[in-house]
């Protein structure tokens, strides 16, 4: 006889500000059986109120914190309470607003027994039976909404360094039974590859039977994981009233941004408890469609940066005034839409089977635009393609897989990456194809010109037959972006995954590689000592510095391709690399190593011999990459570590450059690149994280805890100019200082304070300095010129108009740059950050109102102080930098992080 089913409910009234039920039991209706949730709702006497159900495989009784700490912490405070949980509404902020919540773990996990079978048709059957349950409690209103992010097959690593929430009443059961009472959905989708299979077919749904209000929201950034789905449930549910939102931002945080929550509450007040404020239940009163449009470079993963894009809203999905442009390839890799009478016919060819890490790929570019162009909707690209076998290989190809990409450069010929879903960046859009499933269904109701309709079934299958060349039309995900004038959208063609396509790595039987894979000769390297040997360190520094050496000018060249630095400065960043790396070489210590290794064979240190070093997982800094990847490889090499390195594989030459020259440079065990995060159990227990792009970070290993790292990238710098500086050596540094390197070193000065009585003295012995090193340009600085329009821009956004009566005068704008004077102290220019060739200064009275005004900033990294040696002291004494210097700005420390 089966087991009699336990009550497990329990009711506590007193210990939060809402009554909160655990495991209350649900009977399904749809089958046998049951499932239990918690009811989290406001108290009250004889209070009926809307409920919010999510029923998922998360656990119900995880808390937030506990799932994913580092994401909690991110978390809009609104929304923490006892009770928060991973991708559902908070019961601290919705009971306060007068829903009930009801929160079920899905059959087979946490307190519901059962078989496991995420997104099965039972699945969906007993989430309905939980909704009509909820409609009808003697608390509810008989109102029922559903709220929350959908929880998709997101599967979650290191659990077991995570809390887990109370036991099952069966308690910890072994590995044997818990997989038999759940379906590995990686092998479901394996094994079944149509949808007619009856698998796929089990789960086939009509969205038109969706009658119900709908708000859909959708994120651009989510170009592997829901964008599509929020997009296309939108366009045939069947409700009267539906409404398409879309955002940006990472997978998690969004939901919890107070703006997105009150749109939330809008719409369910209104529909819920017939309180419309923003006239949600009147067609046409709130927009059908709001459209965030990503405009500029404002960088990936950073919420605050994001609120510069504009929302406008629309009144339909496809935008009706959209004009639908065709873009052709040509031979020499242009995306050319003048190009359709040349009819011009050639082959391009690569490789199969591309990985992350050894990407197989074409791409074409656009001409600059010539004005600024909003790219917003689907696209479509049609590809006319056939397969051939390898020279050496006796197998023939039977398929294809096409992975395409678009993606997006600046006018200054720099990648604008998005918010992807992890906060890891991403591209504009992708889509894929293979081509044996290429039939199209022209007579579906579905298919339309911008987006191809295929039926995915097993009766569509085409063959490839090799050497036969087939047309194939891809849909690429729906997207958005405002092109500037003289920027470019790139098209990439490849064999396999690209940059910006997150954590989820095709795999396929034995021919996908995936992350731990990758990286098993370093950790195994890691583990058998092998670094313990300082001559085995001494050759890999040596063979690095022989590569780099010989290969000097490629290296020059490449940095001054990607960054637009002069010949001197990419010189600067070279030198200050091989300098570094001698400084590391220089301290091996061999006779420690001996001496060490001498004790293990007396057998006085048995456990040293056990004792792996680690591997150090680097993720370098954009600016100065390749000095930012060689110290810290050197480094870490020198105090017997193996390196992890991640590099986005990006349309830039150094990364690529660094790829080739390292891996040829240091034994493959010592060495390996990743394209994306790899998480704790990929790099194994003994490992240090260095985040240079970060501006505070913890180094974690077995003997080092929370020690902190600091980024230059956030802090500030500044500069005092007191009445007893000599003014022209003066104004030659800071000019100096401010226009090398693009005006991109974080060490650069972002404010001068300059003495009142000198001021105007100080300006003219400034302009000179500006004007001779503006005659002084060498011949690439038109490009430098160009680069720098986009800082420009930024200072313009802060100066707003540049006039006295703003508090800020233009003093000069020269092709280079621009020399700038606050005279407000309510202006945000004295602490910007500031980016470009861009000079800002500001009058002081007096060496204590320098200091006032230094110290209002918490981050200070470096101040320059030219004044007499008795005012440089006092400065230095109250002026809270990290480091001073007197009357110089060393050029060191422009090309390079402390």
């Amino acid at each position: 006889m089966p087991n009699e089913t336990k009550d497990i409910h329990t009711v506590d009234l007193t210990s939060f500000p809402y009554i909160f039920e655990q495991n209350v039991t649900v009977p399904l209706k749809s089958g046998p059986g049951l499932v239990r949730c918690n009811v989290y709702r406001p108290k009250g006497e004889d209070t009926r109120v809307p409920v919010l159900v999510t029923y998922g495989p998360y656990g119900k009784d995880i808390h937030y914190k506990d799932f994913h700490p580092a994401s909690y912490s991110e978390v809009n405070p609104e929304h923490h309470s006892a009770h928060s949980a991973w991708e559902t509404p908070d019961p601290g902020f919705w009971t306060q607003h007068g829903y009930a919540i009801v929160r079920a773990d899905e059959r087979g996990l946490g307190q519901s027994p059962g078989v496991l079978d995420t997104m099965s048709r039972g699945t969906s059957e007993a989430f309905f039976d939980v909704v009509e349950w909820a409609a009808e409690q003697p608390w509810s209103s008989g109102k029922v909404g559903l709220l929350g992010i959908r929880h998709g097959l997101l599967l979650l690593k290191s659990r077991e360094a995570r809390n887990w929430g109370p036991d099952t009443i069966e308690g910890d059961l072994p590995e044997d039974e818990l997989a038999a009472n759940r379906c590995d959905q990686n092998e479901d989708n394996l094994n079944n590859k149509f949808r007619d299979d009856p698998y796929y077919a089990s789960k086939e749904y009509h969205m038109g039977d969706i009658k119900v209000p709908l708000l859909s929201v959708a994120n651009w950034g989510g170009i592997c994981l829901h964008l599509r789905g929020n997009v296309e449930g939108w366009t045939w549910a069947g409700s009267d009233m539906k409404y398409l939102r879309f955002i940006t931002g990472r997978h998690d945080l969004p939901f919890y941004y107070h703006d997105e929550v009150e749109i939330q509450r809008g719409f369910l007040d209104a529909f819920l408890k017939g309180e419309d404020r923003e006239g949600w239940t009147v067609k046409g009163k709130a927009p059908k469609v709001s459209v965030v449009l990503r405009k500029g470079d404002v960088g990936y993963n950073n919420a605050h940066a994001e609120k510069a894009y504009v929302r406008r809203s629309e009144n339909e999905w496809p935008i009706a005034r959209t004009q639908y442009t065709q873009f052709y390839l040509t031979p020499q890799g242009a995306l050319d839409p003048s190009a359709a009478n040349e009819r011009l016919q050639s082959k391009l060819s690569y490789k199969a089977l591309g990985t992350l890490d050894t990407p197989q790929l074409l791409h074409f570019e656009t001409r600059p635009f010539e004005v600024e162009t909003e790219i917003t909707g689907h696209v479509v690209a049609r590809l006319h393609v056939s397969a051939t076998p390898y020279s050496t290989s006796e197998t023939i190809p039977t398929d294809i897989d096409l992975f395409v990409t678009l993606r997006h450069t600046s006018a200054e010929g720099k990648e604008v990456f998005y918010t992807g879903t992890a906060g890891d960046p991403v591209p504009l859009t992708k889509g894929w194809q293979r081509v044996s499933l290429r039939k199209i269904d022209h007579t579906h109701h579905k298919n339309r010109p911008w987006l191809p309709h295929r039926n995915y079934t097993s009766a569509d299958v085409q063959p490839v037959i090799t050497g036969e060349v087939y047309p194939v039309d891809i849909e690429i995900w729906p997207t958005n972006v405002v092109v500037e004038k003289g920027g470019k959208i790139v098209f990439e063609v490849s064999s396999g995954d690209t940059q910006g396509c997150g954590s989820q790595l095709r795999s396929e039987g034995s021919t996908g590689v995936n992350m731990a894979q990758s990286l098993q000769a370093v950790r195994e390297a890691a583990i058998d000592g092998r670094m313990h040997n300082v001559i085995y360190r001494q050759l890999q520094l040596e063979s690095l510095q022989k590569t780099l050496f010989e290969h000097a000018n490629a290296i020059q060249k490449a940095i001054s391709k990607d960054s637009g630095h002069s010949a001197n400065e990419t010189a600067i960043e070279y030198l200050l690399a091989m300098d570094n790396l001698n400084n590391h070489y220089q301290s091996l210590d061999y006779k420690s190593t001996l001496n060490d290794e001498y004790a293990i064979l007396k057998g006085e240190d048995r456990d040293g011999r056990q004792e792996p070093f680690g591997i150090v997982y680097i993720v370098p800094t954009n600016y100065t990459l390749f000095y930012s990847v060689i110290v810290a490889v050197s480094a870490a090499i020198a105090a017997g570590n193996c390196v992890v390195i991640e590099l986005q594989n990006t349309l830039q030459t150094v990364p690529a450059l660094l790829r080739k020259l390292l891996k040829s440079s240091l034994d493959h065990s010592v060495i390996e690149f990743v394209s994306s995060r790899a998480s704790d159990e990929d790099l194994g227990p003994h490992k240090i994280h260095l985040y240079q792009e970060k501006s505070e970070t913890s180094l974690h290993t077995m003997d080092i805890n929370n020690v902190k790292l600091s980024s230059p990238s956030s802090g500030r710098t500044i500069a005092v100019v007191d009445r007893t500086a000599d003014l022209r050596k003066t104004a030659e540094a800071l000019v100096t200082a401010r226009f090398s390197f693009s005006g991109n070193s974080p060490y650069a000065p972002d404010i001068v304070f300059v003495n009142e009585f000198v001021k105007k003295p100080f300006i003219v012995a400034l302009m000179n300095a500006a004007v001779n090193l503006t005659a002084n340009l060498s011949s690439n600085d038109s490009d430098k010129q160009k680069r720098n329009k986009g800082t420009i821009q930024e200072l313009d956004s802060l100066v707003q108009g540049g006039t006295e009566r703003d508090g800020v005068n233009v003093i000069s704008s020269l092709g280079r740059g621009r020399v700038v004077e606050v005279t407000s102290r309510n202006s945000p220019l004295l602490n910007a950050k500031i980016s470009g060739c861009n000079l800002v200064l500001h009058g002081i009275r007096s060496l204590d109102d320098a200091i006032d005004l230094s110290n209002s900033n918490q981050n200070l990294l470096a101040s320059y102080l030219f004044s007499d040696a008795g005012s440089a002291k006092y400065l230095s004494q109250f002026i809270t930098s990290r480091v001073s210097f007197i009357n110089q700005i060393p050029i060191e420390i422009l090309g390079k992080f402390i």
